[in-house]
């Protein structure tokens, strides 16, 4: 999968949950016009802190019982996930 083929930007974690980098990102995404931020995570606190920016928050749990409130997908793998937004 060529996922710098796919997105425009792609942003690592690493400074996940501190709403320093989830800032940094937004800042660089408002200097562009019409640009959304589709944000892969499996972890609920990180997507509750996206969904904030109202960014579109893809949740990978192979849970099917998890609650879905923090996300707008769910999905068992990364790779599904993507499928949608290849289209």
């Amino acid at each position: 999968m060529k996922l710098k083929t796919m997105f425009d930007k792609i942003y690592f974690d690493g400074m996940k949950p501190n709403h320093s980098m989830y800032l940094l990102i937004n800042e660089d995404i408002k200097k562009k016009t019409n640009e959304k931020v589709i944000f892969f995570d499996d972890k609920k606190e990180n997507l509750i802190i996206a969904k904030y920016y109202n960014w579109i928050t893809v949740y990978i749990t192979s849970d099917s019982n998890k609650d879905t409130n923090h996300s707008n997908y769910k999905f068992e793998s990364i790779s599904k996930a993507i499928k949608l937004f290849k289209q």
